[in-house]
């Protein structure tokens, strides 16, 4: 019967962490969608429901309202993918998305959007509570003392009433502090019990801490050697199957990291090697320093008369010519493929044009 009203105790408490944080997190006046990091998720975001590709955002050159934006890995995938989600139920913090990734390209007025942010800084409550409720288990497993844990959690909410304004911008510390909080409540929980579970547990927390924030992979160094040292020289006794609790946290945290790792190693390799086929493409297409159109493939914009504005009306077509086309060509840009049909075209006009010696 104790232990139900401890139980009953401690939800209650949790429900009210998290109403009083709602209530402070909504208060706070509405932010532009384009403040501080807030573009950078919003813009993956909107990438991935209307194009199906996690960009990066507004650090790419393409305009993603009206073409489809190449794959990147500069962000951590988790925060875009919660924004995602929440558009898929609420079709009103969709268009709210929609304008302001619209609005931050100049397609219209930001006085145009609605910012409608409400489910997602419901979301940074939950978070939040989560997190603090981590922080004051956590206290009461390293002080074995119950009243701590109700210091240490109004302690801890006091700490983020403080910073609220922080967390009603759409970016990932709600998100950080959540998944670093229960990793950590794991590693303890592990660190004074020795079962292995709790380093599972932590390895998948760590995962998705670093899928949240990148810079959080340091981490990922320093926990197996804490595991060691305290499996080793602070448990009392020392525990055996040092090697496995290690081994376990490891391969927890590789499940969770390496999809996405492998993926974007994978998207890093096409890009290079597209660009090692560019190069050849370039080398093997030489244009003569005589030609009309005055093309240097190494540097093709440097040369005032390479710009694109000042480019020759002639240099603007597309891919159409009577020549057949070599495969490596396919490689060249529409204005590189102009200038080098031009010079077929003259090339074929000359009495004296040696078919031999030409491209």
């Amino acid at each position: 019967m104790r232990n139900l009203f401890n139980i009953g105790a401690r939800i209650v408490f949790g429900l009210l962490i998290f109403a009083v944080l709602v209530a402070a997190i909504l208060m706070r006046p509405p932010k532009g969608l384009s403040e501080f990091d807030q573009a950078f998720y919003l813009s993956v975001a909107y990438d991935l429901n209307h194009h199906g590709v996690f960009s990066n955002g507004v650090i790419d050159d393409v305009d993603s309202t009206i073409a489809t934006p190449p794959p990147g890995m500069f962000f951590g995938p988790l925060y875009p993918w919660l924004i995602v989600g929440v558009t898929k139920f609420d079709e009103r913090f969709a268009k709210t998305v929609d304008c302001g990734v619209e609005a931050h390209h100049g397609k219209r007025p930001a006085t145009d959007c609605e910012i409608y942010v409400r489910p997602m800084h419901i979301i940074h409550a939950l978070l939040l509570t989560l997190g603090v409720l981590a922080v004051a288990r956590a206290a009461e497993v390293l002080f074995a003392g119950p009243m701590v844990f109700w210091l240490a959690g109004v302690l801890a909410s006091g700490t983020l009433l403080a910073d609220a304004n922080q967390f009603s911008f759409l970016m990932t510390e709600s998100t950080t502090f959540s998944l670093y909080s229960l990793t950590m409540l794991a590693m303890v929980m592990g660190w004074t019990t020795s079962k292995r579970r709790y380093f599972v547990m932590a390895g998948v927390g760590l995962g998705l801490l670093c899928l949240a924030r990148f810079s959080f992979l340091v981490t990922a160094l320093i926990m197996p050697a804490l595991i060691f040292i305290n499996a080793r020289f602070v448990a009392r006794p020392p525990t055996g199957g040092t090697t496995i609790s290690v081994l376990t946290f490891t391969v927890a945290f590789l499940a969770v990291v390496l999809p996405w790792a492998t993926r974007s190693d994978l998207r890093r390799k096409i890009r290079l090697d597209r660009g090692i086929r560019v190069g050849r493409a370039r080398r093997a297409v030489r244009i003569r320093p005589d030609d009309r159109a005055r093309v240097f493939f190494g540097l093709p914009l440097l040369h005032p008369r390479n710009r694109p504005e000042r480019r020759p009306a002639r240099l603007r077509g597309g891919r159409h010519s009577a020549f057949p086309v070599r495969p490596v060509e396919k490689l060249l840009s529409d204005w590189q493929w102009a200038a080098l049909d031009a010079r077929r075209r003259a090339q074929a006009a000359r009495p004296d044009h040696r078919r031999a010696g030409s491209l």
